[in-house]
């Protein structure tokens, strides 16, 4: 009864923690760590809390590291996925992203990271850039840690528990995250500035023509869709999650 107890408030924890994030502003994925004794998987976890997951020089994307879930529209399916994930053999840990879609500084000017939409393959998906968030993280070889929610563990003892970051993002102070955005901002490239500056400014059209090239030369366009979709999102913002789903099932491969 204790164990049971002991269990439920734990993962309760972690549901807790997905509710503190805005709903449907934060891309999920997870980094399942595979080798190890349950105390070098921990330790390794703890690393990148500190240090933020390390990005391999040939990657384009953090699906090279880690899978997605998409957005955090239900919570309770997101803390049952990270709960189930597992990758390799042994006990779980896995470490829990949490990237906002954009941020903002305090003039009101807007970073727009996106996610990479829901894909739980576990190779091959190292080529192709799938949002801005994976042209900064490409560039700086590391998912920043303020973008690691924490890790998801199991216990020698048959417990589960969740270990936050207390450096996250949502846990920043006003000035923090003011130092956060002027960092990422001064690492972007010419590309990422430019899709950013068409997303904020809603020019949805400018966009698709971008697309419309792309695919002519016969290149993938991951990184235009997901900026079509974030300029839908936010030119209007009571469009509902499920219509930006659809929109993404209409858009040409």
């Amino acid at each position: 009864m204790e164990k049971e107890i002991k269990e439920k408030m734990e993962k309760d924890d972690l549901l807790e923690i997905l509710y503190v994030l805005e709903q449907g502003e934060y891309g999920i994925g997870i980094h399942g760590i595979d080798k190890g004794s349950i105390e070098e998987k921990k330790n390794r976890a703890e690393s990148i809390i500190n240090q933020g997951l390390k990005i391999n020089n040939n990657s384009k994307t953090i699906l090279s590291t880690s899978i997605s879930l998409g957005i955090n529209d239900y919570n309770q399916r997101i803390s049952q996925e990270i709960m189930g994930y597992q990758f390799g053999n042994g006990a779980k840990v896995n470490v829990v992203i949490a990237v906002p879609l954009h941020i903002q500084s305090e003039t009101g000017k807007k970073i727009f990271f996106g996610f990479p939409e829901q894909n739980k393959r576990t190779s091959g998906q190292q080529y192709e850039e799938h949002c801005i968030l994976d042209r900064i993280c490409s560039r700086l070889r590391n998912l920043p840690l303020q973008f690691i929610l924490g890790y998801y563990c199991e216990n020698p003892d048959g417990s589960e528990s969740f270990v936050k970051n207390r450096q996250h993002y949502s846990n920043l102070t006003i000035d923090k995250k003011e130092d956060f955005f002027n960092e990422i901002f001064s690492k972007m490239d010419s590309i990422s500035k430019g899709y950013n500056d068409l997303i904020a400014n809603g020019n949805i059209e400018r966009l698709n023509q971008i697309k419309e090239k792309m695919s002519e030369m016969g290149w993938t366009s991951f990184i235009v869709e997901d900026s079509i979709l974030l300029a839908q999102k936010y030119k209007n913002p009571n469009i509902s999650q499920k219509n930006i789903r659809d929109d993404r099932d209409d858009l040409d491969y």
